[in-house]
């Protein structure tokens, strides 16, 4: 099974889209848990204590990304478009 797609690390601060990076610890539970629950891609909910714990709200598996692509000229259609032709190809 492929892993899962996880690269755009985003966070809404006072009503304004900013890169985040995810520690690796993070990132290696979100592969497992998307990878358990057959996820290539899926929006997920955050919220960062002042303390910088990660508080887990959900996971949309169609969330909307387009603002996000858009405001901070990212290639998201094409990462999640490269994904899915590589899965086809296995």
């Amino acid at each position: 099974m492929q892993q899962p797609l996880i690269g755009v690390n985003l966070v809404l601060r006072l009503g304004a889209w900013q890169h985040h990076q995810l520690t690796d610890e993070i990132i290696r539970c979100l592969k497992a848990f998307m990878g358990k629950f057959g996820l290539l891609f899926g929006a997920l909910d955050f919220i960062v204590t002042p303390s910088g714990e990660y508080v887990f709200l959900e996971i949309n598996p169609l969330g909307e990304w387009g603002m996000l692509e858009k405001n901070l000229d990212l290639p998201i259609a094409s990462a999640i478009a490269d994904a899915l032709l590589q899965r086809k190809n296995e």
